[in-house]
């Protein structure tokens, strides 16, 4: 932390030094938060150093919500480095000149925890509210063509989590995780990613993908999805508001499905599920974003 002097702003500054018997040398800056802020909570502040030796720092928005909204203030960021502080040439948003070229993600309120997954070597990091995100998987976001889409990602995100109506979640809900009965009458899900409360809508447009081609997708999207609620009603034995239920769901479709063909361009860009009907359904979900 770094305040100037007879000034009550502060920034961030983490540096690496060479340990010298009790005293650091050749102390040299990695980066500097910008803008300043006076903000007295909310800093964020953690570090990890992944298998690739790039370093991530989380920035909490210090209690000033839009600045985690705005590509060119580092508050409510995570940033991505080098461990020298050079900028990745693959950050999201390196070539925007709207944008601080150092933040790898963005949309953070309090980012107090950041570790990796001791088997996979992904980075997670925590909010102080206790969401959990899934920062990388392998060059998922480097391999997005789709800058729009890559912004978008947060957003979506919050779209989906933020809703009224909250169920558990099964996180990979494609058919080949579930075992039906011989008689179709009972069903069992297996190999959970996820199990913890978010929109339903998740999972079935996930099972609705691994069911259906385009073509089937045109044509039987409405009519299934109307299955799909008139059976949800009939199975809901507790008190609910279900049309608002229904209308929050249905129009959370396509962020479920776009949020799902997100991951599918940076994860295998050339997957038959990456066709013209996820594309209209991303196009649609940008336009109500305003992107």
């Amino acid at each position: 932390m770094n305040k100037t002097a007879g000034s009550t702003s502060a920034t961030w500054l983490p540096a690496r030094a060479r340990l010298n018997g009790m005293s650091l040398k050749d102390v040299q800056v990695l980066f500097r938060m910008q803008p300043k802020s006076r903000g007295s909570h909310h800093f964020g502040s953690r570090l990890v150093i992944d298998r690739d030796n790039y370093l991530y720092i989380t920035l909490g928005e210090r209690g000033e919500r839009p600045r985690a909204q705005d590509l060119n203030d580092h508050g409510g960021s995570v940033i991505r480095l080098h461990d020298d502080g050079r900028i990745p040439a693959d950050n999201p948003f390196v070539n925007r000149a709207d944008a601080k070229p150092e933040i790898y993600s963005y949309g953070h309120r309090n980012p107090q925890g950041l570790t990796l997954n001791p088997q996979t070597g992904e980075v997670w990091e925590d909010e102080d509210n206790g969401k959990l995100v899934r920062l990388t998987r392998p060059n998922e976001m480097a391999a997005m063509a789709d800058d729009t889409l890559k912004q978008a990602a947060g957003l979506i995100d919050d779209h989906l989590n933020q809703c009224r109506y909250q169920t558990i979640v099964h996180g990979d809900a494609k058919v080949a995780n579930f075992c039906f009965s011989p008689d179709g009458r009972a069903v069992a899900a297996v190999d959970f990613q996820y199990v913890g409360g978010g929109c339903g809508m998740k999972d079935v447009a996930y099972f609705l993908g691994s069911c259906l081609n385009e073509t089937q997708y045109e044509r039987w999207q409405t009519p299934l999805l109307d299955y799909y609620f008139s059976q949800l009603r009939r199975a809901i034995n507790i008190r609910v508001d279900f049309d608002a239920l229904e209308k929050e769901w249905r129009e959370l479709f396509p962020y479920a499905w776009t949020d799902f063909y997100r991951f599918l361009l940076g994860w295998a860009p050339g997957h038959w599920k990456v066709n013209p009907y996820s594309q209209r359904l991303a196009e649609q979900v940008l336009k109500e974003l305003g992107l």
